[in-house]
């Protein structure tokens, strides 16, 4: 099954930098769904759609979000919720018309529903797809097949944020000037400006 939790634990390492000290993943649903892009596939979680993207698929956006974070690094996820509402996508779908009679692609079994994947990490990206596509819509299949993730590192860690107050100066020692690999005073230096502060 692809859902952000399961994935985070047991997906490719290199999709999650998940491991022995990584941090829980925190998830939460969203109130409002994600805007859907027409031409943005990550963004989707299920589509009613032809295989080609003209004309335009009907889309439904996300409506949960997880992250797990670490000073080098960022896995974020959007899922499904399990009280997602689809009848909005349903009903638009259903009355969309939607004729798919592409001159590049084969359209036979289209306009169909889809369950969008997408992984992606530094300088890579993969779009699959959950289930495969149905004629009618499979809400369980969009539950747990849908997702869309991403992980990021970093290669220096963010800096702290400047002290509010300045810190000490460092302490400088005077050692006679006889010590070796020492930055030294002579004792004569030090008397006069001993006797020097007295007149």
């Amino acid at each position: 099954f692809y859902n952000c939790e399961e994935y985070y634990k047991y997906g490719p390492v290199i999709y999650t930098g998940y491991g022995p000290d990584a941090p829980e993943l925190e998830c939460r649903d969203t109130t409002a769904e994600t805007e859907a892009g027409e031409r943005d596939s990550s963004s989707w979680s299920v589509a009613f759609r032809c295989r080609s993207l003209d004309p335009p698929p009907i889309t439904r956006g996300w409506t949960r979000y997880c992250e797990a974070s670490t000073p080098l690094s960022n896995f974020t996820c959007y899922g499904l919720a399990k009280n997602t509402d689809f009848q909005s996508f349903l009903t638009e779908a259903e009355t969309s018309n939607l004729e798919c009679n592409s001159d590049v692609y084969n359209e036979t079994g289209y306009p169909q529903y889809t369950y969008t994947v997408t992984m992606s990490r530094p300088h890579q990206s993969t779009c699959l797809t959950g289930f495969d596509g149905t004629e009618t819509f499979d809400r369980n299949k969009a539950l747990v097949g849908t997702m869309s993730s991403s992980f990021e590192t970093l290669t220096v860690p963010p800096t702290s944020s400047p002290t509010k107050y300045p810190t000490a100066s460092p302490t400088l020692t005077i050692t006679p000037s006889s010590s070796t690999g020492t930055i030294g005073i002579g004792t004569s230096a030090i008397v006069a400006g001993i006797i020097f502060s007295l007149i």
